[in-house]
């Protein structure tokens, strides 16, 4: 059975999806992904779109996806509760997001492109609201350091 990723703010060192929407919100994202395409190189048919995060919204309801992966992404949009409720309205089976733990990580509060921190209890009600049909559980990984949350369709 194949399973289409959407990887939406796809991390500079490699894409992990079948399609990767990345959001803008630095000018060297660009460059830093070029940089790495030798060491970690796209997969055959990996098509990657560089988006504004205003523009995000409208572009991720192009493509129908099974599996959405935010990797150290949501901590940077303007609208993490309409990203979120974007993929729930298309029906995304699975969604997993890994966030910087506020309460552990110090670089969270550090890095200046960072709009929003989360603990533990906050990124879990901010997708219980905006996924009202899904499953949530948020457990801590990277000795403390990272949140990762886990949705599943009802």
């Amino acid at each position: 059975m194949r399973v289409n990723i959407l990887d939406v703010g796809a991390s500079e060192l490699a894409c992990r999806g079948d399609v990767c929407l990345i959001y803008k919100y630095d000018v060297a994202t660009e460059r830093h992904l070029s940089q790495y395409d030798s060491i970690w190189p796209l997969r055959d048919g990996v098509k990657v779109y560089y988006e504004d995060v205003n523009d995000l919204i409208v572009k991720l309801r192009q493509y129908e996806a099974d599996v959405a992966v935010l990797v150290h992404s949501l901590e940077h949009m303007d609208c993490p509760y309409a990203v979120l409720r974007t993929l729930a309205e298309m029906r995304v089976r699975e969604v997993h997001v890994y966030v910087p733990n506020s309460q552990r990580n110090d670089a969270d509060w550090k890095d200046p492109t960072h709009v929003y921190s989360f603990t533990s209890p906050s990124l879990q009600h901010l997708i219980e609201r905006a996924m009202t049909n899904y499953r949530v559980s948020v457990e801590e990984v990277m000795d403390g350091m990272d949140l990762h949350a886990i949705a599943r369709l009802r």
